[in-house]
């Protein structure tokens, strides 16, 4: 019986890693159908979950591509792009800070800087884009986004009023944070799949950590340097009176300090890549002594001197953080809690969080847009995407929280193009558990039940059940390994694979 050819189909697959583009996939798939039922209508729609892909989608979508220089992850110079429409920029954490900037894979877990993001941010705002949307996913950092900030005009200084270098060790170190030249930005979205606090045994450091290179002794400091971090910028942002919702330019010439090391803000913003310290040992970066700050030793772990923190103390987890609206935020060091003791009594063990609440929820003041008195940005799902990235856009300028497919979707108006649709096939490389919680096929069928529109995916391979597909509104899932079963072969050849598989998708399906 002749095929129909009433609706089309509509593709939006996501990218088979380590063998195809998201658009590619699209392409091979079309270049099937195409084959198997020449009339049959086709759209495309290359979609991607927040992570590597998103500005591609963006320029699929018909967003313009914009080229700029940045710094990479370990201080490189690069090329990177983004997507511009009107006034909105598409930017992804990976393009700039991410695993496949490294030089020659090199992982540098401790040292590597977020940045090239930030640089990539302040671009598309002087291009004049107001509304930001941020994909985080495929990072080489865990630096909580202090180097985004610091590309963004935050300075981040030691007790001795020194500028730290990149990366999430030197963050060990910091003793207070200058926001005076911070960049605002109106809108700030973050497009993640990720739900992960920025500390604990779920957070950052402990789970996205050894993927990028960190040993289980780095993991430890990681987790101790951003929980000191998280405390440091939260009680400038409690300070400071605004904590979501665009941020305000802060006062001019004050100086914001989380501890007794305050620093004119009018001294000069601009370091180049040398003074940034690119490069330099962050194993040594973290025990080296500053101002009688944080000292780290192999058997003490890190000691803070009377003249660093002035007097007393109390281990982090027992200390409360106090604030004083009027007087700033000088903290005591007995309030602070840095006594001796090792990296995980600093941040408690990886395997508890540290509650970073102040005494006082009074204390912590929202701004426009409304945070929570109280809230506490390091224990918010989503603060640990991208080596925490997503909580230094939480907790710095605003942003809010949202599942990057959908972001995707709606920006490639899913809706209008699966209208009138009579089957949507979605995909990517491997359809797993992981695939269900954000990922893109997911997203694409719930957007595709909304109108009413069925679905099937393809992968490399799938490792869900039949329930589970079917739970998550796919009906059948067609696999590169049902036709070449050997891995290597599978993904060299995928494109040629796919476009066979789409004949087998034609056969099972009643169009």
């Amino acid at each position: 019986m002749p095929r129909s050819t009433a609706g089309h189909i509509l593709l939006a697959t996501d990218k088979f890693k380590g063998s195809l583009t998201a658009a590619q996939a699209t392409t091979h798939l079309a270049a099937g159908l195409r084959r198997a039922a020449p009339a049959l209508g086709i759209r495309t729609i290359p979609v991607a979950d927040g992570g590597e892909g998103t500005v591609e989608a963006a320029v699929e979508a018909g967003f313009a591509r914009v080229l700029t220089r940045a710094t990479g992850p370990t201080g490189e110079p690069l090329e990177a792009a983004f997507a511009v429409r009107a006034d909105t920029a598409v930017i992804e954490v990976a393009e700039a800070s991410g695993l496949r900037r490294l030089p020659h894979g090199e992982p540098a877990p401790l040292s590597a800087t977020s940045y090239g993001t930030g640089q990539l941010i302040r671009a598309a705002l002087q291009a004049g884009c107001t509304r930001i949307i941020l994909g985080l996913g495929g990072s080489a950092c865990t630096d909580g986004g202090a180097g985004l900030a610091q590309a963004l005009g935050a300075r981040l200084l030691d007790a001795a009023g020194n500028e730290l270098p990149p990366g999430g060790a030197a963050l060990a170190r910091l003793a207070s944070i200058d926001l005076t030249n911070l960049a605002p930005i109106n809108e700030l979205i973050i497009a993640s799949d990720v739900d992960n606090p920025l500390l604990g045994p779920s957070g950052a450091a402990a789970i996205y950590g050894p993927q990028k290179g960190a040993t289980a002794e780095d993991v430890t400091l990681l987790n101790a340097a951003l929980a000191n971090w998280a405390r440091v910028v939260q009680d400038a942002v409690a300070g400071r009176g605004y904590g979501s919702g665009p941020v305000p330019l802060p006062v001019p010439g004050a100086a914001v300090t989380g501890g007794s090391a305050a620093r004119s803000a009018s001294a000069e913003l601009e370091v180049s890549v040398a003074d940034r310290g690119f490069g330099a040992a962050a194993r040594a970066e973290a025990g080296e002594a500053a101002g009688g700050a944080v000292p780290w030793s192999a058997s003490a772990g890190p000691e803070v001197s009377a003249a660093g923190r002035g007097s007393g103390s109390v281990p982090v987890a027992e200390g409360a953080v106090s604030c004083s609206a009027s007087a700033g935020l000088e903290v005591s060091a007995a309030d602070r809690g840095f006594g001796s003791g090792t990296a995980g009594d600093l941040a408690g063990s990886v395997g508890e969080a540290i509650d970073l609440a102040p005494a006082s929820a009074g204390d912590r003041v929202s701004g426009e847009g409304g945070a929570a008195l109280g809230t506490d940005f390091a224990q918010t799902p989503g603060a640990g995407a991208a080596g925490g990235i997503g909580f230094g856009a939480l907790a710095l300028f605003g942003a809010r929280l949202e599942p990057g497919i959908d972001i995707v979707l709606e920006l490639a108006d899913f809706a209008g193009k699966a209208a009138g649709a009579r089957l949507v096939i979605t995909g990517e490389g491997s359809l797993d558990p992981q695939s269900l919680r954000g990922k893109a096929p997911a997203g694409v069928a719930r957007a595709a039940a909304r109108v009413g529109v069925p679905v099937v995916a393809v992968a490399g391979v799938c490792s869900l059940t039949a329930a589970e597909l079917a739970a998550a509104g796919i009906r059948a899932a067609y696999t590169l390994s049902g036709i070449e079963p050997e891995l290597d072969r599978c993904v060299l050849n995928a494109g040629p694979l796919l476009e066979r598989l789409a004949a087998d998708v034609l056969a099972g399906v009643a169009l």
